[in-house]
């Protein structure tokens, strides 16, 4: 008996779903909780203490009397005889947030990244697939994205903030620009309400999770509605007007922020 043409499609997608869980699991779990890099040591000790909503955050650090705070580890501080962190608190955060809804420990931690990694892949194609109307196209994105080395590397190495960043924009893109669009047979403004909603709070949390990032991430998301709204006008030499007055008054901001800097 032939299979559907649904059930071949979501066999597809379990396939790669394993492919990818397996070609990006192997570090995080043959590292066992060992981090070889600083940064991914300092944000699963920050992911294993850092309190959610309030809450105290006491860790007393080594030798602050003797040398007065000048030794610490990288990504920390001394301040008051305790050690704080000096990173953007938003992975830490995330993956304390996640780690109590699954359970999962510090070791762990990485392989929440590693799903947060492979849910992107799939939202990448969906988002392609609908920008170009070609659904082979998607796929052809998505494994771009999914071999790339940087996306690799940095998915194996997940508690660094750069693969997490790009996946949470890539659900707000998908949220808002896919998902929002959908009609359901029931309730579609509440729908619409709840995605735009979910599209907002990802691009919030990838600002949060790396907040250097939001010089350029502001400006495009006040671009998105100037776009939308410039699609609807009759002509197309007004489109382009008010495409370049937008733009520039969403980057003239920065641009003289940047030029006033030096």
């Amino acid at each position: 008996m032939a299979l559907s043409k649904r059930v071949r499609k979501w066999i597809l997608v379990g396939g790669v779903f394993v492919v990818l869980l397996f070609a990006y699991a192997w570090f995080p779990i043959l590292q066992g909780g060992t981090w070889s890099a600083p940064d991914e040591m300092a944000t699963a000790y920050t992911a294993s203490r850092l309190p959610l909503f309030g809450g105290s955050y006491n860790q007393p650090a080594a030798y602050a009397d003797s040398l007065g705070g000048l030794v610490h580890p990288r990504s920390f501080l001394v301040h008051h005889q305790m050690l704080v962190p000096s990173m953007w608190l938003g992975l830490p955060w995330l993956l304390r947030a996640l780690s109590l809804v699954v359970g999962a420990r510090a070791e762990t931690l990485g392989l929440l990244v590693v799903l947060i990694s492979i849910l992107a892949v799939f939202s990448w194609k969906h988002i392609v697939s609908k920008l170009l109307n070609n659904k082979t196209m998607g796929w052809v994105a998505a494994f771009t994205l999914a071999v790339h080395p940087g996306w690799w590397y940095f998915t194996a190495r997940g508690l660094h903030p750069n693969v997490v960043l790009v996946s949470l924009l890539i659900f707000g893109g998908l949220a808002w620009y896919v998902a929002a669009g959908f009609v359901p047979p029931r309730r579609a403004h509440l729908w619409r309400m709840v995605m735009l909603f979910l599209g907002g709070a990802s691009f919030g949390m990838a600002i949060f999770v790396r907040t250097n990032e939001a010089i350029w991430i502001i400006p495009v998301l006040f671009l998105l509605p100037g776009i939308n709204a410039v699609n609807r006008l009759p002509n197309t030499r007004l489109r382009w007007q008010v495409l370049s007055f937008h733009s520039c008054s969403c980057f003239l901001p920065i641009t003289v922020s940047m030029v006033t800097r030096f």
